[in-house]
C-alpha cells in the first residue's frame, strides 16, 4: 500500500524538523461528504507517508477540525534498559494559538509526572552518555521550521510508556489532550489527538556492530577464457594461460587470451546481510599483476600475500605483496633501474591495475591498457574492436 500512495496519489516533499531531522513527506488526502438536508458537511483530512531519520516509516495525520492541525509520532526503547520505554510525538499548531499543556495516557493509564521524572533519571544513568541526550521528557519543546507558514508553530513532545503497560500488549492507544489558548480572543480550548500503534518500539542506543568486508566469505570471483567464455575454476590467487606454439608460430590468439573476471557478491547469508547494511558498497578490483614467461621457465610454489593499504582518498583497499622468488626471476618492469636487454632474463612481471584503475606498462605498453573495466557502453565495444578483434571486425558483440 505504501507503494502505492508513493507512486500514485501522493505529493512528495522534504522537510526538515529540528528534533527529528530531515524527513521525506508523502502527503495524501482522504475526504467524505455527509449530505444533510439544507446543510452539507466536508471532512478532509490530510495524511503524511513519513520517511525519518530514525529509519522508520511513519504516518502522520493533518486535520481540519483541531487546533493541532499535523501530529506524527514514533515509539523506542532503550536496549540496555528495557524499562525506558517512550512516545515521541510532534504536532503542528494552529496558527494564532498557545499550546499551555499536554496530557497523555496509554493505554487508559495517565503519563504522570512521576513516570516523566523517572524515565529523565534513567536516561541520566545510562552508561552511554549520548543516548537520547538532548531528549527533555514531558516538556514541550517548540521550533519554527524553515519555510513554515505564517504563524505556524511545531511542537514535539516526548512522554514515558507508563510501567503498567505491559509489553506483551498488542497496541498501544496513546490519548494526548492540548490545552491551547487564542492569541486573539484569550479563549482556552481544549483538542483531543488520539492515534493507536503496534507495540513494538524501536530499539535506541544500541551496540554498534561493525562488520568488516571479508572478501574471501562475502565476495566471488568467476574467470572466464576467450571469447567463448569458458569457465575457470579458481583455486587460488593465480591462473596460468600457455602460448602453445606449433613449428615456432603462437597457436593461442588475442582472442584465445581474453580473459574476463566477473567479481559479485557472494551467495551466502552473511554476505547478503553486508550488503544489506551498506548499501553504498561495490565489490572492487584491487590489483592485478602479469608475469610474462617463456615456456622453459619454471614458477614453482608462487606465494604472494595480501596487505592492507590506504589511498590518497582515504579509503582502504588490499595490496598484494608479491612472492621473493618470482620478483628474482621475473622482475617488476616498473621497478627501478629496469631495462630490457638481449638474454637479460626469461620472465618479467608486469602491473596492469591498481585501485586507481587501469595501469599502463611503462616499457612494454605504453598506449596500451591491458586490463579494462567494462562500463556497459560504447566504449566496451571499441576496447575489444582496438585491442582483441582489430579494427576491421564489424560484427556485434
Amino acid at each position: 500500500p505504501h507503494a502505492v500512495v508513493k507512486s500514485e496519489l501522493a505529493r512528495r516533499e522534504t522537510r526538515a524538523s529540528a528534533t527529528f531531522g530531515e524527513q521525506t513527506q508523502h502527503t495524501f488526502g482522504v475526504g467524505m461528504l455527509f449530505l444533510q438536508a439544507g446543510q452539507n458537511t466536508i471532512l478532509f483530512d490530510t495524511f503524511e507517508l513519513l520517511e525519518n531519520a530514525h529509519l522508520q516509516t511513519q504516518i502522520a495525520k493533518s486535520v481540519s477540525y483541531s487546533v493541532a492541525r499535523h501530529v506524527s509520532f514514533f515509539t523506542e526503547v532503550v536496549q540496555s534498559d528495557s524499562r525506558v520505554r517512550l512516545v515521541s510525538v510532534e504536532y503542528m499548531v494552529e496558527a494564532g494559538h498557545v499550546l499551555n499543556e499536554i496530557t497523555a495516557s496509554v493505554n487508559g493509564r495517565a503519563v504522570t509526572r512521576e513516570a516523566c521524572s523517572r524515565a529523565q533519571q534513567r536516561i541520566a544513568q545510562l552508561t552511554d552518555r549520548t543516548c537520547l541526550a538532548g531528549r527533555r521528557i514531558c516538556e514541550i519543546e517548540t521550533y519554527t521550521p524553515p519555510g513554515a507558514g505564517s504563524g505556524e508553530v511545531w511542537v514535539t513532545y516526548t512522554m514515558p510508556i507508563p510501567a503498567d503497560v505491559g509489553a506483551s500488549d498488542d497496541t498501544l492507544l496513546v490519548n494526548t489532550l492540548l490545552d491551547t489558548r487564542d492569541l486573539a480572543t484569550g479563549t482556552q480550548l481544549f483538542s483531543s489527538i488520539k492515534f493507536r500503534t503496534p507495540n513494538h518500539p524501536r530499539p535506541v542506543c544500541t551496540e554498534v556492530a561493525v562488520t568488516a568486508f571479508n572478501p574471501t566469505l562475502f565476495a566471488r570471483a568467476t574467470l572466464y577464457e576467450s571469447t567463448a567464455l569458458r569457465a575457470q575454476e579458481l583455486s587460488s590467487s593465480t591462473h596460468a594461460l600457455s602460448n602453445v606454439t606449433v613449428d615456432g608460430v603462437a597457436a593461442l590468439t588475442m582472442a584465445d587470451a581474453l580473459m574476463t573476471l566477473v567479481l559479485a557478491p557472494a551467495e551466502s547469508a552473511d554476505a547478503l546481510a553486508y550488503f544489506e547494511q551498506n548499501p553504498g558498497e561495490r565489490v572492487r578490483l584491487d590489483e592485478v599483476y602479469m608475469s610474462h614467461a617463456k615456456p622453459s621457465v619454471q614458477f614453482g610454489n608462487v606465494r604472494n600475500a595480501l596487505h592492507t593499504a590506504t589511498t590518497a582518498a582515504g579509503t582502504t583497499r588490499l595490496a598484494v605483496v608479491l612472492d621473493e622468488d618470482l620478483l628474482r626471476q621475473c622482475p617488476l618492469e616498473s621497478g627501478a633501474g629496469f631495462a630490457y636487454g638481449p638474454q637479460a632474463f626469461s620472465c618479467v612481471t608486469t602491473q596492469d591495475y591498481g585501485p586507481g584503475g587501469s595501469i599502463r606498462r611503462p616499457v612494454s605498453g605504453v598506449d596500451t591498457e591491458f586490463v579494462y573495466e567494462v562500463r556497459g557502453d560504447s566504449a566496451d565495444l571499441e576496447w575489444l574492436r582496438r585491442n582483441i578483434f582489430g579494427d576491421s571486425f564489424k560484427g556485434p558483440l
